[in-house]
C-alpha cells in the first residue's frame, strides 16, 4: 500500500513536471511581427532578428516603417512628391517651368542678365531692361556735353535704368545730346513697334527734345519728340510732317509709357504715337511718300536746334522693346 502510494505520487510529479516543461517551451518561441512590440528601454531592445526602428517599435531586420509603409508606398512615390508637389504642380507646371523662371525670368536672364523682365522680351527683335552692371554692348554712345550711365537709384522695374544727362549749354544750336543707338533687330520690313518707359523730372526745360528716334543711313527718320511737355511726331523723311499735340501732356516726376508704330510695308502708311497706352490722336499721320527702311534707333536726350542757356537736362529709360509685333504698356 505504501509502495503503491509512492509510485502514484511519483507519477503525478512526473506528469506535472512534463506539463510545466511544455508550458515553458511554448513561451520561449512567441510569434512576433514588425511594429507589434515597443522597444525595451534597457537591456536588449528587441528580440533576435529584430531591430528598434525610428518609430520606437521592433521591426524585422530588412523591414522598416520608412522604407516599407509611409514614404515608399504613400507619401513620396504616390502622393506628395511624384504625383502632386514636385512633378505636377509646384515645380514643373507652376513655379519654375511656366510662371516664374522658365516662361519669363529665366529666358530673359540669358539675354540681359536680369530676372524681372517684360514677357515679350524673349522673342522681341530688340529688348533691354538695363539691369546689367554695365551698358550692353549692343549700344553705341552718342554724347555731346552729356553723360550716359546705368543708374541703380531709379528703375521702373528691376534693379536699375539708363540715366541720360546733358550739362547746361550756353550756346544756341550746339545740340547737346546724351543718346545711345543700335542696329540690333533692324530693319523691320512690316511694321515697327516700340515701347519704352521714360522718367522726366519736372526741372527739365520745355525745349524740343527727340526722345525716341528711328533713322536710316541717308539721314532720314521718324522721332517721338517732347516739346513743351507735349508729344510731337517728327517725320523728317521726304515730305514728312511735323505734328504737335495739344490734347496730351507728358507727365513729369513719374514713369511714363511711350510707344511708336511705324509701317514699313508700302508707299504710304499710318504712323502713330501713344502715351501711357492711349493713342495721341492729334499727331497720327498718313505718309504721302514711302518711308525709308529705318535700320537703327536712337534713344535718349537730343536737343536739336537748342536755344542759348539751355539748363541741365535728365531722363531715365527702362524696359525698351522694339519688335515687329504690337507691344503693350502692361507687359
Amino acid at each position: 500500500m505504501f509502495a503503491s502510494a509512492v509510485g502514484y505520487n511519483a507519477d503525478v510529479r512526473l506528469l506535472s513536471l512534463s506539463l510545466a516543461v511544455a508550458v515553458l517551451a511554448s513561451c520561449t518561441a512567441p510569434s512576433y511581427h514588425s511594429g507589434a512590440l515597443q522597444c525595451a528601454t534597457s537591456g536588449r531592445a528587441c528580440p533576435a532578428s529584430f531591430h528598434c526602428a525610428a518609430d520606437h517599435h521592433c521591426w524585422k531586420d530588412g523591414e522598416d516603417p520608412t522604407a516599407g509603409v509611409d514614404l515608399g508606398g504613400a507619401d513620396l512615390a504616390g502622393v506628395d512628391l511624384a504625383g502632386v508637389d514636385l512633378s505636377s504642380h509646384d515645380l514643373a507646371v507652376g513655379d519654375l517651368a511656366s510662371g516664374d523662371l522658365a516662361g519669363r525670368d529665366q529666358s530673359m536672364s540669358m539675354m540681359n542678365g536680369d530676372l524681372s523682365t517684360p514677357g515679350s522680351c524673349a522673342t522681341a527683335k530688340l529688348c533691354d531692361t538695363f539691369d546689367s552692371a554695365t551698358l550692353n554692348a549692343r549700344w553705341t554712345n552718342d554724347a555731346n556735353n552729356g553723360t550716359i550711365a546705368i543708374d541703380t537709384s531709379r528703375a521702373y522695374r528691376g534693379a536699375s535704368s539708363l540715366h541720360l544727362h546733358t550739362s547746361p549749354e550756353p550756346t544756341a544750336n550746339s545740340e547737346p545730346q546724351a543718346n545711345v543707338f543700335t542696329y540690333q533687330g533692324l530693319p523691320i520690313t512690316t511694321t515697327i513697334y516700340l515701347r519704352a518707359w521714360c522718367y522726366f523730372p519736372s526741372t527739365n526745360s520745355a525745349d524740343f527734345d527727340q526722345i525716341l528716334n528711328f533713322a536710316n543711313a541717308g539721314g532720314s527718320g521718324i522721332a517721338y519728340v517732347d516739346n513743351g511737355n507735349h508729344p510731337n511726331l517728327n517725320d523728317y523723311t521726304t515730305g514728312g510732317p511735323y505734328n504737335s499735340s495739344t490734347l496730351f501732356t507728358i507727365p513729369t516726376d513719374k514713369w511714363t509709357c511711350l510707344q511708336m508704330e511705324i509701317p514699313q510695308t508700302g508707299s504710304t502708311g499710318v504712323i502713330k504715337l501713344y502715351l501711357d497706352g492711349a493713342e495721341v490722336t492729334d499727331v497720327t499721320t498718313t505718309n504721302t511718300a514711302p518711308t525709308p527702311p529705318l535700320d537703327h534707333v536712337y534713344v535718349g536726350l537730343d536737343f536739336y536746334g537748342n536755344p542759348a542757356n539751355l539748363p541741365a537736362e535728365d531722363m531715365w529709360l527702362d524696359e525698351l522693346i522694339v519688335d515687329d509685333k504690337p507691344t503693350t504698356c502692361a507687359e
